[in-house]
C-alpha cells in the first residue's frame, strides 16, 4: 500500500485496498464459525464420499512421491527427451 502511495498509483492503491476489504468480508464468516459459534451437539458423521476420498488419497500419494523423489518430474522430462530425439534424431 506504501508503495503505490509512493509512487502516485492511485489506482493500484483502490484495487488493493478493495480486496483487502473482499478478504475480510469472505474470511470472516469462516473465522466466526470456527472461533467463537457454539458448536452444535447434533453431528453425525458418516463416511467420506468416493469423490471426497479419490482427490484426497490421489494427493497424498503424489506428496509422497515428492517429497520422497523430489526430481521425479523432471526423470519423465529427461525420459521424454530421450525419446524425442531417438524419434527426430535432434531433440526438443
Amino acid at each position: 500500500l506504501l508503495g503505490s502511495v509512493e509512487m502516485n498509483q492511485l489506482p493500484i492503491l483502490l484495487i488493493l485496498l478493495a480486496s483487502a476489504l473482499l478478504n475480510v468480508g469472505y474470511f470472516f464468516p469462516v473465522i466466526y464459525v470456527a472461533f467463537f459459534k457454539k458448536p452444535n451437539k447434533e453431528l453425525n458423521f458418516g463416511e467420506a464420499s468416493p469423490f471426497m476420498l479419490v482427490p484426497l488419497t490421489l494427493t497424498a500419494i503424489g506428496s509422497l512421491i515428492l517429497g520422497i523423489w523430489p526430481d521425479a518430474p523432471y526423470l519423465f522430462l529427461e525420459l521424454v527427451n530421450v525419446a524425442v530425439k531417438n524419434v527426430t534424431t535432434g531433440g526438443i
